[in-house]
């Protein structure tokens, strides 16, 4: 079961959310975003507790930013006799991002109506689990994957995006060819990722969230050859 933290204000000091006859918590104790009330009521001591209702849940501001501390990128190039080889890297460094992508593999809806991502193995099954994944109950603990930090990831991100393999033909062979020079070359892009979670991309949003119809770029190989003649 899913738990969220409340923030409240303990207006009757009595320790616990005060509730209605519905089993609502009164407005005058209901804080909703954490931010808001505080700079309403800068003077009030507020109270924090667990509740299994997403919706009693608090926003607050957990000094998380998207804004990475560096980014950018790097060449390695070098050439041994007639075979050379660059590469081109892309970094980012700190920030976090919201995967949203992750959070709908991870939800709790009717089984056989989504994918999962191999985290829900990770899931409580038994009492005395000890684990941040929730049970699967076929859609019967409601919220599982909504808006949470739970869902955020940092955003830190390594990626080769672009590798080029060359072969320049000797003048002597040239020659023997009656050509002015050959080149063949082998091409890569987006060939490898590495990131805080395996098949999270980071570089493909400015916030670094992650959505479902927003597809990484393909991996692919080009053959090429250049004649002189």
């Amino acid at each position: 079961i899913s738990m969220y933290s409340m923030i409240f204000y303990d207006a009757d000091n009595n320790g616990i959310p005060t509730r209605n006859e519905d089993g609502a918590v009164v407005d005058e104790e209901k804080i909703r975003s954490l931010h808001e009330y505080t700079s309403k009521y800068p003077d009030r001591e507020i109270s924090e507790t667990i509740t299994k209702k997403y919706g009693e849940s608090s926003y607050k501001y957990i000094g998380k930013s998207a804004i990475p501390k560096i980014r950018g990128g790097f060449r390695l190039s070098g050439k041994v006799y007639n075979f050379d080889i660059s590469t081109q890297f892309l970094y980012s460094i700190g920030g976090y991002s919201y995967d949203s992508a992750y959070a709908g593999l991870m939800d709790n809806g009717s089984i056989g109506s989504n994918n999962y991502h191999t985290d829900i193995r990770d899931r409580w099954q038994a009492p005395g689990d000890i684990t941040n994944v929730p049970r699967l109950s076929n859609n019967y603990d409601l919220n599982v994957s909504s808006s949470s930090s739970r869902f955020l990831t940092r955003a830190d991100y390594l990626t080769l995006n672009n590798v080029q393999v060359g072969y320049t033909m000797s003048k002597k062979i040239c020659k023997i060819l009656g050509v002015a020079g050959v080149r063949v070359t082998v091409t890569g892009d987006n060939l490898f990722l590495l990131s805080a979670r395996e098949g999270f991309n980071p570089s493909l949003s400015l916030t670094g969230s992650s959505n479902t119809y927003r597809y990484s770029p393909l991996s692919t190989f080009t053959l090429g050859m250049k004649v002189k003649f």
